[in-house]
């Protein structure tokens, strides 16, 4: 899994960090640990988040090179 792009998503969505952790139960300071890389998310949470963002579970991540 390369690096995290829920930054990016979420902007191009035009959503606060805020908004999403009340759409998913997911804390805004999990959110960071995933945005900074500092945390993998698990897969349920990747689907949790790509679904509420209607987004496939691949756009949250780059691709490996």
């Amino acid at each position: 899994m390369g690096r995290c792009k829920l930054d990016k998503v979420l902007d191009c969505k035009d959503i606060e960090l805020e908004e999403l952790s009340s759409l998913t139960g997911i804390s805004v300071y999990n959110l960071k640990q995933y945005i900074n890389n500092d945390t993998k998310m698990s897969l349920k949470t990747a689907k949790r988040i790509a679904y509420v963002l209607d987004v496939h579970i691949e756009e949250l991540y780059e691709k490996y090179k």
